[in-house]
């Protein structure tokens, strides 16, 4: 007769993780796939994970706190087997805002060494990422005051020297983004004529529709020259008229940039034209 002495050996960890991912712009994905086992350790077991992201953020869904919770960049979370595992049922990856390219998810999960003999052991995952491009809308960065001139103004300018009239986040240096004006009541449009010397009719802009001494103009070129453009712009009412003139002004981005199509924004708003009394006249 003997006697057998099994000693417990520490086994490894089993971390899975899903195959490469992929989300727009802007846009949360919830991952599913991800789960964690451990063939010497209970559900209740406590063992130590860490998240991370180059660039975005992992969270999971918290049903105490009913809000997502963020974990990566948080360092070593210690967590049970069956909390680790309800985390991954509700995992979700957010890119940073405007990001596009290509990230990295990456868990660690150490058992602690507690079970059997042996030092304690690691598992690590990654799962690839891809951001695709969103054209994102131009923005219009100009708080329209409340505006009164009085009837007859020579002109009446369009903005109010906002060093960028437009701004794009993703505007890739194309020249066919477009500036569209149109103002109302017998009201008409002109480039003041003394515009920067680096605008160039023809040249580093054009005129695609509407113009000069009309009621509309859309003016075509890159970012720069717009917002040069922009600080140019102004109207004049029409004689002896006084009331209000509504103001429109959109920009469009021409599709350069991601899906999504060209987007356009429109900023609106009225100006108001005070009655002067003017002299008679004596036929």
């Amino acid at each position: 007769v003997f006697t057998v002495n099994v000693t417990n050996v520490n086994e490894d960890p089993n971390l899975v993780v899903p195959s490469a991912q992929a989300t727009n712009e802007d846009t949360p994905i919830a991952i599913a796939g991800f789960s964690y086992s451990d063939p010497d350790m209970s559900d209740s077991d406590l063992l130590i994970v860490t998240f991370s992201a180059g660039d975005g953020e992992i969270s999971y869904f918290d049903s105490d706190s009913n809000s997502q919770v963020v974990i990566s960049g948080k360092g070593e979370l210690t967590e049970t087997i069956s909390d680790l595992n309800s985390m991954f049922s509700t995992l979700t990856y957010t890119p940073n805002a405007d990001y596009v390219g290509s990230d990295t998810i990456s868990i660690t999960v150490r058992d602690n060494g507690d079970f059997g003999s042996g030092s304690e052991l690691t598992d690590s995952a990654t799962v690839a990422v891809t951001i695709n491009a969103v054209n994102d809308a131009g923005v219009i960065g100009w708080s329209v005051p409340s505006r009164s001139f009085d009837e007859d103004s020579s002109s009446i300018t369009l903005d109010l020297n906002v060093s960028n009239f437009v701004t794009d986040v993703d505007e890739s240096g194309a020249d066919d983004l477009s500036l569209s004006y149109s103002v109302s009541d017998g009201a008409t449009l002109l480039i003041n004529p003394d515009s920067d010397p680096a605008l160039v009719e023809g040249g580093n802009y054009t005129i695609t529709s509407g113009g000069e001494g009309q009621a509309t103009i859309t003016l075509e070129g890159d970012l720069a020259t717009l917002n040069l453009l922009a600080h140019n712009i102004s109207y004049v009412p029409a004689d002896n008229y006084h009331g209000t003139v509504d103001v429109s002004i959109s920009y469009n981005d021409a599709d350069n940039t991601g899906s999504g199509g060209a987007q356009t924004s429109t900023l609106s708003f009225t100006d108001t034209i005070d009655s002067v009394n003017d002299a008679p006249i004596v036929a």
